[in-house]
């Protein structure tokens, strides 16, 4: 049975893995309330136990067969003292209180829950299960769509999603659309008083084959707005149209754009010197490898035909970090995510092996196509690779795992990666309104992350 203790003395040591020789160290301070769920005597004076509270900053997370998300752990029982009957009483009253929004250290739930007749999870929050509802009844058993004429398919895609791309914020935002080298871009800034603002390129979702600026058109006014920045939204060209790397130049085009400190719409200049990459789903894949492949003209390592050597990967200055919000980094798509989230939670596996047997077919081999694949065959080594990361989650997304699996390879190659978890919702949950709790706390993330290091020293 769990029990319920306080920290006391100068603090609880924890070693955070179920292995008993991690060299992991998560610090509780005095006072923290932690529950330990499992206890196992280790000598004489120490226990193994799994403790299943919010984690401090630098904690690790396990998911458990038993059902248990939780820090796991060893240290000495001697700094646990365990609570009282009014002090559990008074937490009993405490945990009644809604639960917060999910932090980047919340750890996703078991594989597995129930499912309703609509195929639903059980872990699905009421603002998305009310979308999926509406969704789900309207539509069939998963069918193939490789069939499908990618035009054809593009239309539907694209007016499906827009019933659920948010309103434009109330605030004013001034655009302007401009070009470079091709790529149509559309410029949004917010009011201000500064000389030159700092720049965010945005690249929309839509499976590298459908998708617009149109499509992100609120998201991009939100971005702005909260993060007093500049967001340059990309067109970028279609595949299997215009087969890859076409949709990558364009965003790079983009960087290139922001890098030359353009005119703002209503007054100033971007600062070429402070730029974030960000993109949504396919669009997060397109800004990421942007990103591993920036450089400046002078030290630019190019092959000859646009490919670079993805182990000469500097840090620049200028770009000061990257965001992305639910990406798809893979084209594999074996992952046990996909499988369980990959009908009835929005984004299908049928359409995912569209993408990979359709839009990129030519060239899924090529690592600049899929990271993450790259990174496993290890064809990629993203050792160097020091642009601060947040990647954006979603617990119900097919994709959910291709995020975790990134941000665990960026640790491990000493990259700074952050993952925010949104528990209970779906992928692309940034532009759909139907997900607003989940979006709203997730735009504040994202605004306060881009803040930080666009405005950071």
């Amino acid at each position: 049975m769990a029990r319920r203790y306080r920290v006391k003395g100068k603090g609880l040591l924890l070693r955070a893995a179920a292995a008993m020789d991690s060299k992991k160290i998560i610090q509780y301070p005095t006072d923290t309330i932690v529950t330990v769920a499992k206890e196992a005597t280790v000598g004489e004076t120490d226990r193994a136990y799994v403790v299943a509270a919010s984690m401090p900053e630098g904690g690790a997370a396990e998911r458990f067969d038993e059902g248990v998300s939780a820090v796991v752990g060893w240290g000495s029982m001697r700094v646990l003292e365990l609570l009282d009957e009014s002090e559990l009483l008074e937490l009993r009253e405490e945990e009644t209180l809604p639960p917060p929004l999910p932090t980047d250290r919340s750890p996703p739930r078991p594989f597995g829950a129930r499912r309703d007749g609509l195929g639903i999870s059980e872990y699905c929050d009421s603002e998305t299960r009310a979308m999926l509802e509406a969704r789900n009844r309207t539509m069939g058993p998963p069918e193939s769509l490789l069939d499908v004429p990618a035009d054809v398919l593009r239309g539907l895609l694209d007016a499906d999603n827009f019933k659920y791309a948010p309103p434009p914020p109330e605030a004013t935002v001034f655009t302007a659309d401009a070009v470079k080298d091709g790529a149509k871009l559309t410029v949004y800034a917010p009011p201000h008083d500064e000389s030159s603002l700092p720049a965010v390129v945005f690249a929309h979702g839509g499976g590298f084959m459908s998708g617009s600026r149109r499509h992100v058109d609120g998201l991009c006014r939100e971005l702005a707005v909260r993060a007093a920045v500049a967001v340059v939204s990309v067109e970028y060209r279609l595949a299997p149209e215009h087969p890859f790397p076409a949709g990558l130049d364009d965003v790079r085009s983009a960087v290139s754009y922001c890098r030359g400190s353009p005119a703002l719409p209503n007054a100033g200049t971007i600062d070429g010197a402070r730029v974030a990459l960000a993109g949504e789903s396919a669009g997060a894949n397109l800004a990421h490898v942007a990103a591993l492949l920036a450089r400046d003209d002078d030290d630019d390592e190019s092959d000859g035909e646009g490919e670079t050597p993805p182990n000469a990967l500097p840090k620049k200055p200028w770009l000061r970090c990257e965001l992305l919000c639910t990406p798809q980094l893979g084209l594999r798509c074996d992952e046990r995510s996909v499988a369980e989230y990959g009908h009835g939670h929005f984004l299908t596996r049928e359409f995912l092996d569209y993408v990979r047997e359709v839009a990129y077919r030519e060239r899924r081999d090529d690592w600049r196509v899929a990271p993450l694949d790259a990174v496993t065959a290890k064809t990629l080594d993203l050792d160097g690779f020091a642009t601060p990361t947040l990647i954006l989650a979603a617990e119900l997304d097919p994709l959910a795992d291709q995020a975790f699996l990134y941000h665990d390879a960026l640790l491990a190659a000493g990259a700074p990666s952050e993952l925010w978890l949104a528990r209970g919702t779906v992928h692309a949950f940034l532009n759909n309104a139907a997900a607003a709790s989940r979006r709203d706390a997730g735009l504040d993330k994202a605004a306060a992350y881009l803040r930080a290091h666009l405005y950071g020293s």
